[in-house]
């Protein structure tokens, strides 16, 4: 069975998301960031990717872009900028975009030339920045297999108002 996970809570809202098959779920608090990592079952050996799934809020970002906006509501000149903004971490990042299952928008950025293959998917919402960043630690390159697994943990957040 999926493990639901309560990630973040505040007065008014709660968000959880799923495990994916096969992983573990460990809360944990990232200085301003609240999120957990989804780490494989102990017993697949083989297995070394790790998904790290972040939820910050961001004045920065609820300024910009709108308190009420998603990536789905930003205009051209918003999304380069969004796009700027959540990609100005990587050396050389290749961007492509994907939907949620439920039509959130989502950047995927994918870092190209590392010795140690990672990538992650991300959004905005509502002010809040929300990634799932993905890692490959025995350094192979991931597969299409390993993004679809980061985009479904994107698919599995739900927002529970209070």
């Amino acid at each position: 069975l999926a493990e639901s996970c309560v990630l973040a809570e505040s007065e008014k809202f709660s968000v959880t998301a799923t495990a994916p098959e096969n992983y573990n779920f460990i809360l944990a608090g990232y200085g301003d960031f609240t999120g957990g990592l989804f780490a494989p079952d102990p017993s697949d050996e083989d297995n070394n990717i790790f998904y790290t799934l972040l939820i910050a809020y961001s004045d920065e970002y609820a300024d910009v872009f709108g308190k009420e906006s998603t990536l789905n509501d930003l205009n051209a000149e918003q999304m380069v900028r969004a796009v700027t903004e959540l990609t100005s971490q990587y050396n050389k990042p290749e961007v492509t975009t994907a939907r949620t299952s439920f039509g959130t928008l989502c950047l995927i950025v994918d870092e190209q030339g590392c010795e140690s293959e990672y990538a992650s998917i991300l959004t905005i919402w509502h002010g809040y920045f929300i990634e799932v960043y993905i890692d490959d630690l025995s350094g192979r390159q991931l597969t299409q297999e390993d993004i679809q697994r980061g985009l479904d943990i994107m698919s599995s957040l739900t927002v529970t108002e209070k």
